[in-house]
């Protein structure tokens, strides 16, 4: 990899192999091990992935959060990484379908890969469906290993039909501001109707922002 002027992204890459491999038919990430969330764990002193799995079954498909550590805090290439299976939780009931994918685990913004935890607990955040709308979920775990505990209802919904997350609200991330004591979360919303504003891409995705507390219950929206 060439390092290039100060200032500069590198310019060439080499691949080095698959971190992850899709798991064995059958197994929950044999269709889909993708959309990973890479966060230190210090309980382990080493890093831990949560990821998109899903696997297909008879007329569809099944949807849920897997995780993964690496070998060593320094051994996180190409087959460094342990499966550990999906994620537990304390009240999957929550979970429509029992399904969900998308997983976004707190950061510190300025400390890369940081998770945070708001007095003693770390946040998940993860995408599900409601009657064919993505929505957001939000989850606590004392331990990044869990169970987690979900939040009843979505902090995140899709708005009014007309507008540009009238379909979908989707692959958010979220950081800790402490010193606003807020969360800021940027996610993908979709559209359910073309958007006049965007003539080139009337029905393309745009990359949103909202904010809340840590105890709110919903986030509130702040546009495109």
């Amino acid at each position: 990899m060439n390092d290039g002027a100060r200032g500069e992204l590198p310019r060439d890459w080499e691949f080095l192999g698959i971190a992850l491999e899709r798991g064995a038919d059958g197994e929950c990430d044999s269709g889909v091990t993708g959309d990973p969330c890479i966060v230190w764990d210090p309980s382990r002193n080493a890093y831990r992935m949560l990821y998109f799995a899903q696997r297909h079954v008879p007329g569809g498909e099944r949807n849920t959060v897997a995780h993964a550590v690496s070998a060593s805090h320094d051994r996180v290439g190409a087959g460094d990484w342990l499966k550990l299976g999906p994620i537990r939780y304390t009240n999957p009931e929550l979970l429509p379908d029992r399904q969900t994918h998308k997983p976004w685990i707190l950061m510190d913004p300025f400390r890369p890969n940081r998770a945070v935890a708001i007095d003693g607990r770390y946040l998940l955040f993860t995408v599900s469906y409601d009657r064919g709308h993505k929505m957001v979920l939000l989850a606590r775990s004392a331990s990044l290993d869990g169970p987690w505990t979900l939040q009843p209802g979505a902090i995140l919904r899709p708005g009014p039909t007309s507008g540009h997350d009238g379909l979908h609200v989707d692959t958010v991330t979220a950081y800790w501001f402490a010193e606003r004591g807020r969360i800021l979360l940027l996610y993908k919303g979709y559209p359910a109707s073309p958007q006049a504003d965007q003539p080139l891409s009337p029905w393309g995705s745009s990359l949103c922002a909202a904010e809340m507390e840590p105890g709110d219950t919903e986030a509130r929206k702040l546009g495109r």
